[in-house]
């Protein structure tokens, strides 16, 4: 039998060296696009879903794994993604993002993006909360023939934001002032009200923590820093369909007299508080300018 030349022995194994490497990356990238983990965050999306509509489902379990390993079968869904990306990238646009995506640059960068994706998930979630009551109400009308041309917006009023998805808070800049600088470095925002001493703030935690523990871990803080307190007024409240809890107190701080109002909302996702306070001497004829700016709150907490 005729041995084959040298070089041509050479130039077949680096082909194929060439073509095992190309495969290697080729298949970490479909790993790094697609892996049975996501799937299976995929997973229990989905059932989080379904019991949230029907809790019964709840007892459904093992149906559900059947049908979801049916529908989405790993080595199909894996297939399907293969397919795109060989359709859209070359293998060494593959092995272009690999190496970039496993320097410190591209570390960072898939931070970045998860990060950057969870906070417009939240931000969606506060504009669904707050205006899908809108569209529910325009629709009614447009079905009833009664909607008419909106001059202004329903919610007006100036909006800052939770970029955690805490909250969202409209107020009048008519009436109040963002400060550029908070009183308390546990605030979020700081308000002054122009008319009048008076001045507002928002602070947000992020433990776990239930509306009626939050209350308590207020009036305690306020009774650390006053010298005495005096509770006025202490209610449940649902607002903008968060529950919580409203407090209006007398403190005497230093040789200030100062009412306080605020709302206070606790739950799995964290705290919200929003307060305002101001001399006691003008603390009822402010009340309402002050009970309309808590109501600028929309919380997501619980």
């Amino acid at each position: 039998m005729a041995r084959k030349p040298l070089s041509i022995l050479l130039v077949t194994g680096m082909v194929c060296t060439l073509f095992a490497g190309q495969k290697d990356v080729e298949e970490k990238f479909y790993s790094l696009i697609f892996s049975e983990p996501q799937l299976e965050d995929v997973r229990e999306k989905i059932v989080q879903s379904l019991v949230s509509q029907n809790p019964d489902y709840k007892a459904y379990r093992d149906v559900f794994d059947s049908w979801f390993n049916d529908v989405f079968a790993a080595d199909s869904m894996k297939l399907h993604a293969k397919r795109f990306i060989d359709s859209t990238l070359t293998a060494e646009e593959m092995a272009s993002i690999l190496s970039f995506m496993e320097s410190e640059v591209g570390q960072k960068f898939m931070s970045f993006n998860q990060g950057i994706s969870k906070l417009f998930q939240g931000l969606t979630r506060q504009r669904l909360a707050t205006y899908l009551p809108e569209l529910r109400e325009r629709i009614d009308q447009k079905r009833m023939g009664t909607l008419k041309e909106i001059e202004t917006p329903r919610f007006s009023g100036s909006l800052v934001e939770d970029p955690a998805g805490k909250y969202n808070f409209r107020f009048s800049e008519e009436k109040w002032d963002l400060l550029n600088k908070n009183l308390s470095r546990h605030s979020d925002y700081t308000f002054e009200y122009k008319p009048a001493p008076c001045f507002g703030t928002i602070i947000s935690g992020s433990s776990s923590m239930d509306s009626d523990m939050l209350k308590e871990v207020a009036r305690n803080n306020l009774k650390r820093g006053a010298r005495k307190i005096e509770v006025l007024e202490e209610k449940e409240i649902e607002h903008n369909g968060a529950k919580g809890y409203f407090m209006k107190m007398d403190a005497l701080m230093n040789d200030s007299r100062l009412t306080y109002f605020g709302y206070y909302f606790g739950g799995n996702n964290g705290t919200v508080q929003v307060l305002c306070w101001t001399d006691r001497e003008k603390a009822e004829k402010l009340e309402p300018e002050i009970q309309e700016f808590l109501d600028g709150m929309y919380a997501f907490v619980n």
